[in-house]
């Protein structure tokens, strides 16, 4: 045991101790950091007494009187805990946390974060510090330290702190999303001029086209309703058109009687016919080709492709759309073209005969 001053000794100070005989008091040892001893004469590492849970004690044994008394554990700092006795430093809470307290012996004793919050700062002192969740964003854990999740893309929150995906709202029919994470529905986007969308938060690229035949002038459209037929006489050029200008007429020689026709090309005038206007809807538009003329092919875009008959021919028949007109017969000629009746041929001179069907002229 330690002696006395009357011994002629000198006591090991508070803080310190001594395990031998015989040596100086400067010899006595300081408590190891943690630990403190409130009593001289110590003659063992025993007597230092370790600083209790929630507390440390830095000092390394260099100095006495950092170890001489239970004050000198000190209490661990906001957003710090420490779980063990004889503690030397303090442990940060983890980012997610926040500790507001001091002298805090559990990490249990940190507290998360709300839903809705995060930081990924250690050792945060304050609730204060969580941050909100950014517009456009949600998380529904506690203590996260993480980036808060993003609206999907098609849909927008605009307040910070949300804690359910169920924050984020659709954008509305006939429009899109632009990117995850939208912060307003301002930034949902119109469907283009041509298109269409009935779905709520739709997230692709683009939207539906209008089917060909059909066109849409207007932009943000929420129903296939929204596009409109192109007229009869017309032809649509693509699926998704966006005005009503790019219906073509149908071409001279031909018809279409059909809206929202989608076919790469109208009707035909039947060969006999023909039509030299564009963007007719109806075959009455189709005009016969005159008796004594014959057709001379389908689709014909004006008058002059009607053939006009041959000489030793003809035709009363309007709209013929025959090979060849009719032949005069044997024993009769003509010498005209374009000819609309039998009566135009004309009957070989008695003492003469026909040589055959058809002939052009009184001296075959």
């Amino acid at each position: 045991m330690g002696l006395t001053s009357g011994d002629g000794c000198t006591n090991c100070e508070k803080g310190k101790y001594s395990e031998e005989l015989g040596i100086s008091a400067e010899s006595c040892l300081i408590c190891a950091a943690g630990k403190f001893n409130e009593n001289e004469a110590m003659f063992s590492e025993s007597a230092c007494f370790s600083c209790p849970a929630g507390k440390k004690l830095e000092d390394e044994g260099t100095d006495a009187e950092h170890h001489d008394s239970a004050d000198k554990c000190l209490d661990c700092e906001v957003g710090k805990f420490s779980s063990s006795v004889a503690s030397t430093s303090c442990v940060d809470c983890s980012a997610g946390k926040y500790l507001p307290y001091t002298g805090s012996g559990s990490i249990y004793s940190c507290l998360d974060c709300e839903a809705g919050k995060r930081s990924a700062v250690v050792g945060l002192a304050r609730e204060s510090g969580c941050e909100l969740c950014d517009e456009g964003t949600w998380s529904n854990h506690t203590g996260f330290a993480g980036v808060c999740a993003n609206c999907a893309k098609g849909f927008f929150n605009e307040l910070k702190g949300q804690t359910s995906k169920d924050a984020c709202f659709p954008c509305g029919a006939g429009k899109k999303g632009s990117v995850a994470g939208q912060t307003s529905e301002d930034l949902c986007v119109d469907c283009d001029a041509g298109k269409w969308s009935d779905v709520l938060g739709f997230a692709g690229d683009d939207c539906v086209d209008c089917d060909r035949g059909y066109y849409n002038e207007e932009e943000g459209s929420s129903t296939m309703g929204d596009c409109k037929a192109c007229e009869a006489g017309k032809i649509g050029t693509e699926s998704g058109q966006a005005r009503a200008d790019l219906c073509i007429d149908c071409a001279k020689g031909t018809w279409s009687d059909k809206i929202a026709y989608n076919g790469y090309e109208c009707m035909k005038c039947d060969k006999g016919y023909y039509n030299e206007l564009l963007g007719m809807s109806s075959n009455s538009s189709c005009v016969a080709c005159e008796q004594g003329k014959r057709g001379s092919k389908s689709g014909q875009t004006t008058e002059e492709l009607c053939i006009e008959c041959a000489k030793g021919t003809w035709s009363s028949v309007l709209a013929y759309s025959g090979g060849a007109c009719f032949n005069c017969e044997k024993g009769y000629y003509n010498e005209k073209v374009g000819q609309n009746s039998s009566d135009a041929c004309e009957a070989c001179d008695m003492g003469k005969r026909g040589t055959s069907e058809g002939q052009t002229s009184e001296l075959r």
